[in-house]
């Protein structure tokens, strides 16, 4: 017992490591007090330069991997596994030496899962799914008060996650007339509120805390995606489908969330290369765990994860609620991956 216990106190050690702040005070300044205000590979970057940004990267995925090859080393049970790497995670998020303020948890979650992928434990899949969720969660909690960024639409969005889990479980046809029926309300709702002012108003008022200003007169994104996703439906193999509306949900709002917040250097248009890199890196990460419980491959995951980064990027003079959905199922469907 006392040696799992020092394993897991040995983690929380290794996860507390932050070599983040201490490129900062030998610059002379607490990293904390600058940018996103948080100990991670993004803040770095954007403080510190590129170079160190890879470097606190690599040394903060390496913590999640070290903590689980400890407990395999030791030839420990699989809890400890979970132990281990929880503890590793926290470590990272509250060192203890910094007044428990330190990053968000998401690179040495990923080193985490990584780790976890090689190993045939029980409840993985599961656990995965935890890591994933905990670690969005503590993306959209840091950026909550950011003045760029309407959390409240955020998480309105992500009501969208139905539409492929719910898909999952029923056929295609199903699935065709159920996002038709929608599409009808919404499009039926846009058209009554676009021609009439009061109501326009009226809505627009109730739905302030999520509405855009471009809806005003146009149709909403709401209804952009859900055509997006009938053509999809009617065109493309289920699995195709699935894949492609969970990567364009969850990729397309974190290169917004990461665009906004942190992007300093336009690629294209107003979209930057930390939006494109932190669309293309969740989308990873999403499918890592989509891995899990769908008939998927890495290669799938990879080319659905860079068509999801492309197609965001370039969409600019196109909403891209519009032309995501489709143009990652077209392009699943181009490459033979189904």
């Amino acid at each position: 017992m006392l040696k799992e216990v020092l394993i897991i106190l040995i983690a929380y050690l290794l996860g507390s490591l932050s070599p983040s702040y201490f490129f900062a005070w030998l610059k002379g300044f607490d990293l904390r007090s600058k940018g996103t205000k948080n100990l991670g590979a993004t803040n770095t970057m954007l403080s510190l330069g590129k170079f160190y940004g890879f470097l606190v990267a690599l040394f903060d995925v390496s913590k999640g991997v070290l903590a689980i090859y400890l407990v395999y080393y030791f030839g420990l049970n699989e809890l400890i596994y979970y132990l281990a790497g929880t503890a590793a995670v926290l470590g990272h998020i509250f060192p203890f030496y910094l007044n428990f303020r330190g990053g968000k948890g998401v690179a040495t979650s990923v080193g985490f899962i990584i780790s976890l992928l090689f190993l045939d434990l029980a409840f993985k899949k599961w656990f995965i799914l935890m890591l994933f969720l905990f670690s969005a969660i503590m993306t959209l909690y840091r950026v909550r008060k950011h003045k760029n960024i309407n959390l409240n639409r955020k998480i309105f969005r992500c009501l969208a996650f139905i539409f492929p889990l719910v898909y999952t479980f029923i056929s295609r046809e199903n699935m065709l007339w159920l996002t038709l029926i929608v599409l009808f309300l919404f499009l039926a709702l846009d058209l009554v509120r676009i021609f009439s002012d009061k109501i326009n108003k009226a809505l627009l008022k109730s739905l302030k805390t999520i509405a855009k200003e471009k809806e005003k007169r146009n149709l909403s994104t709401s209804s952009y995606m859900l055509i997006s996703l009938v053509l999809s439906v009617f065109f493309f193999d289920k699995n195709i489908v699935i894949l492609a509306m969970f990567l364009t949900i969850f990729g397309d709002g974190m290169a917004e969330i990461y665009g906004k917040c942190y992007g300093q250097k336009k690629i294209f248009g107003k979209k930057t290369f930390v939006g494109s890199l932190a669309c293309f890196g969740y989308c990873f990460f999403l499918g890592v765990v989509l891995v899990q419980f769908y008939n998927y491959t890495y290669l799938t995951i990879f080319i659905g994860a860079l068509a999801t980064t492309i197609i965001e990027l370039i969409s600019t003079r196109i909403d891209d609620n519009l032309t995501l959905p489709f143009g990652v199922s077209l392009i699943l469907r181009l490459t033979r991956q189904f």
